[in-house]
């Protein structure tokens, strides 16, 4: 899914961006998402970051950053 930021944003700012996600009801184990930023021209830029969820057993854990 694409998000487009609903302002532009300066250089070097900082912008808090939320995810829902819902864990797959069909699949269990180790999931990774993988996203990187993107002008709107399509120019990717900055660091890959990405999401690891454990579906299944007693706890879920998650990282926003490598």
């Amino acid at each position: 899914t694409t998000y487009t930021l609903p302002a532009k944003e300066e250089v070097n700012a900082t912008t808090n961006i939320s995810v829902a996600m819902t864990a797959p009801t069909n699949k269990t184990g180790t999931l990774r998402g993988n996203w990187r930023m993107s002008t709107a021209a399509g120019q990717f830029f900055g660091d890959e970051v990405y999401v690891v969820v454990v579906v299944g057993g007693s706890a879920a854990t998650s990282t926003t950053y490598p």
